[in-house]
This record gives C-alpha cells, sequence and structure tokens, in this order.
C-alpha cells in the first residue's frame, strides 16, 4: 500500500514541480561566446510573449513516481485560477488519498490515509527543496515558463549544439547555480536546472513534449529528477484532458482530528 512518506513527497513536489521523476541531464553549452544584446532582448521578449493567457486551467495527471525503493503511479486532478489558486487532488487505486490547496500566501494540504496535514506558508516547502519557491513560479511551471526572472543584464545566451538557447546568469551565485534552457523554435522552456553546493542538492526539470490545446502551447509531459547526498528521487508527470477557461470550484478542508506534520 502506498504509504504517508510517498504522498507527502508526492505532493510537495507538485507544489514547486522540483522533485521526483526520470533522470535528465543539464545542458552542457558547446560555445562561450554569448548572443548580443540585440538578439537577446529578442529571445526574452519572445518567451514573454509565448506565456499562455487564461483565467483557469485544469487538467488530469498521471504521476509514475520512483525512488529506487519504491514506485508508485497515483492519478491526480489539477485545477488553476491564474495568479489566485491552486487545488490539487490525488487519488490511488480509485480512492481520494490526499488534496492541497495552494495561493500566493498560504500552502495547506492533507493525507488520508496517515491522517496528517500541513498549513503554512511556501518558506518551510522552499528550505525543504533547497529553492525558493513561490505561487507564481510554481504556475510558471506548469505551463512552461521560466520560474526565474529573466532580466537582460543580468543572464547571458548561448546557443547549444542543438540549437536551443542556454540562458545563465552573468554572475553566478555563491550558494545557487542554475541554467535555463529554451526550445529555439517555439521559446518555451526545455528544460531547467538548479544545484544547492552546500547541501549537495541537485534539481533537473525537463519538458518532454508540449501540446497545442486551442492554439496554445501547454505541457504534455515534464520529467524531473532531484537528487542529494543520500538519495535520487524521480517523477513523470503526464498532462492530459487540459481545459482553459471553465467554471471551476476549489473545494477543501482540513479534517477534524487529523495531526499536523513539518517538512
Amino acid at each position: 500500500m502506498i504509504k504517508f512518506q510517498s504522498i507527502r513527497h508526492i505532493i510537495v513536489g507538485l507544489i514547486a514541480l522540483l522533485f521526483f521523476v526520470s533522470s535528465c541531464k543539464s545542458t552542457k553549452n558547446t560555445s562561450t561566446k554569448s548572443l548580443s544584446k540585440k538578439s537577446t532582448l529578442h529571445i526574452l521578449d519572445s518567451h514573454e510573449k509565448a506565456s499562455v493567457d487564461f483565467e483557469t486551467y485544469t487538467s488530469k495527471l498521471r504521476l509514475d513516481y520512483n525512488d529506487g525503493k519504491k514506485q508508485v503511479s497515483p492519478s491526480a486532478t489539477l485545477r488553476l485560477e491564474k495568479d489566485k489558486q491552486l487545488w490539487l487532488s490525488v487519488k490511488f487505486l480509485g480512492f481520494t488519498v490526499a488534496k492541497a490547496y495552494i495561493t500566493p500566501n498560504k500552502v495547506q494540504l492533507y493525507e488520508k490515509l496517515g491522517r496528517r496535514y500541513y498549513e503554512g506558508d511556501f518558506s518551510a516547502i522552499s528550505n525543504f527543496l533547497g529553492t525558493t519557491i513561490t505561487f507564481k513560479s510554481l504556475q510558471d511551471l506548469l505551463i512552461g515558463q521560466s520560474m526565474i526572472e529573466l532580466n537582460p543584464t543580468n543572464v547571458e545566451i548561448i546557443k547549444n549544439e542543438k540549437g536551443n538557447l542556454d540562458i545563465s546568469p552573468r554572475k553566478p551565485s555563491d550558494k545557487y547555480s542554475f541554467s535555463l534552457t529554451l526550445d529555439q523554435l517555439n521559446y518555451k522552456v526545455a528544460s531547467y536546472f538548479v544545484a544547492q553546493k552546500a547541501k549537495q542538492r541537485q534539481l533537473d526539470v525537463v519538458y518532454e513534449s508540449y501540446q497545442n490545446i486551442e492554439n496554445k502551447l501547454l505541457p504534455s509531459t515534464m520529467l524531473i529528477d532531484a537528487k542529494s547526498a543520500s538519495s535520487q528521487k524521480k517523477l513523470n508527470v503526464t498532462f492530459k484532458k487540459i481545459i482553459l477557461d471553465s467554471k471551476l470550484t476549489f473545494p477543501f478542508n482540513i479534517p477534524s482530528g487529523y495531526k499536523p506534520f513539518r517538512f
């Protein structure tokens, strides 16, 4: 039977979309020559224009999780009202086992088998994952946009061997290293990499494919690989039956008698 620890990890990962999945590698640059300022501005502007405009979003998810010791494949329903609220319901063998409700200022989730719940802000989850997570960054990851603010004066862009566009900071951070790759054809995010050297944590996210929904490109399959000194957790997220701008409800109440947990 799926255990509480697995459910908690799955939900935490979806909150940030930064966790368990199929192996992927960060892109390596084969050139040291940055693109011109004009080209950089064009690319960043094209990425911004590739963002999907919507009021609400809903999708069925297939989640394939593997941490080397156990493998589980629950399903989930995701609902999102842009910039306002996100709702997630996770099922296993046809039964609802967990729910999460997230707003820009609050994160709530509970798990039925362990009768446990979490209620707080993003800070504890950011600390748990080793990188800053906000509602907007989660939303951007779901739609294939950069979760990092891309300022043309602070980043450099290099074409890699596949012709895609590698973006990295001009002045690397002492705490984190990251790179972001855009697809040269549609300017959506192709992959994302972040590492926290002090804590020996590394995260790779790859958007394996996109799908056209009402002439808008949205992720179809996302592969995520979270590594630490002691573990490697993988998750393959498949987005199915995406519907935009329908009327949605976001019912959520933490059941009485549940005990709190911490990340």
